[in-house]
């Protein structure tokens, strides 16, 4: 467990124990309470920050970007606390008073309302990317959220807003990898909780966000899929999370690109698709120099313009090979967007046209098995009237 959640999670789960079987005012309730505040300030001071965020994530307990391992029995039912009271999001300020804090105990163990105070945040986690035709949130809408506020006194969501910064994050790989991986791994878990509490995370952002980075854009809505392919065929937790990441990541190389060529409308000439092939390489190359990356964002950016059948593709081979699953998945997302993009018809004869660019290239440049199970994703999301551009 990461340095220092011990006590704290310890304090939170005696608490919630303590209140619900003790009122308030009763000796055994007001030590706890006490012992919580003084393991909350001594976990902040020691990580020398003001707030402390938990989320659950699909199976997952997380504090920062990273998941809690259930190693000792107080944080398995911490998470199944919060569970049952539909808590997704707790954040802990260091101004938060004795107070604040019996507040939340009492709302956790049922005995009053679950309330959001300045200091004691509690809610949904959001995936927000804005509004439909009709005016209606297109993410997961949940309630007091740890989130910023849009100036209306509502906090929202992961929105546009969350998306630019994470924009930013990705163009600025030109000149800070370490940095940009590391902010976009943060991003990685928000996306795979909206995509698991609500199937409309699982649409396209080309409408939404413009054309005025086509990369980032792109690897989103790859990621996006990808991460619901991975959901389907039963990963979870840190894996999915490393699978989306490197779904993210596929096309980094093409920030080494000059941007005339990656960007050029219309059909390149020799010159300019031999450079365009090179993106594959630049990725592997600039991933493996960063601490912060996995080996399967390496594998990814590397394999997936690989043939599944090991004909020749590129980067050429000397000894052509299988991609790996992460690769394939990728693959198929990469297909059907580019061919979504490229699609001058109307939005639904796009996503069956694109749907029908990846069943021809199944079994060739494709896993059959798995193109069907994203046909079968991809309709079952258009026939439930979810995934509206």
């Amino acid at each position: 467990m990461a340095a220092g959640l011990n006590p704290l999670i310890f304090g939170l789960t005696t608490a919630i124990s303590s209140r619900s079987m003790y009122p308030a005012a009763h000796p055994q309730a007001m030590e706890a309470t006490q012992r919580l505040y003084e393991s909350l300030q001594a976990t902040l001071a020691e990580r020398k920050t003001d707030s402390i965020t938990f989320l659950v994530v699909g199976e997952d307990l997380v504090e920062g970007d990273r998941p809690i391992r259930h190693t000792t029995l107080y944080v398995e039912t911490f998470q199944r606390a919060l569970a049952r009271r539909g808590v997704e999001r707790l954040s802990l300020g260091v101004a938060a008073a004795t107070e604040e804090l019996e507040l939340f105990l009492a709302g956790m163990c049922g005995l009053g309302p679950l309330a959001t105070t300045d200091n004691v945040i509690l809610g949904k986690v959001n995936l927000d990317f804005g509004s439909d035709e009709d005016g209606e949130g297109q993410g997961a809408q949940g309630e007091g959220t740890g989130g910023a506020e849009d100036g209306s006194g509502e906090v929202r969501g992961f929105s546009e807003r969350d998306l630019d910064a994470a924009q930013e994050s990705f163009s600025t790989f030109r000149t800070d990898r370490k940095g940009s991986v590391k902010a976009l791994d943060g991003v990685m878990w928000h996306l795979m909780e909206g995509l698991g509490r609500s199937s409309r995370s699982l649409l396209l952002l080309a409408p939404l966000k413009g054309a005025d980075d086509r990369a980032f854009i792109h690897s989103i809505n790859v990621s996006l899929m990808v991460l619901a392919q991975g959901r389907s065929l039963g990963i979870s937790g840190q894996p999915l999370h490393d699978l989306g990441m490197a779904a993210l990541l596929h096309d980094i190389g093409k920030l080494s690109l000059p941007p005339e060529i990656v960007h050029k409308q219309g059909k390149l000439d020799e010159r300019e698709e031999a450079i365009v092939r090179q993106h594959p390489e630049l990725g592997a190359v600039h991933l493996s120099g960063v601490s912060g990356s996995t080996t399967l964002s390496v594998l990814v950016a590397y394999e997936h313009h690989l043939r599944w059948d090991g004909r020749p593709s590129y980067p050429v081979l000397r000894n052509p090979r299988r991609p790996n699953l992460g690769s394939q998945l990728t693959a198929i997302a990469d297909t059907y967007d580019v061919a979504l993009s490229l699609s001058p018809l109307p939005r639904e004869s796009a996503q069956d046209r694109a749907l029908a660019v990846v069943e021809e290239r199944a079994g060739t440049f494709l896993n059959p098995a798995l193109c069907s199970n994203f046909a079968w994703l991809m309709r079952l999301e258009t026939n439930d009237g979810i995934a509206e551009g």
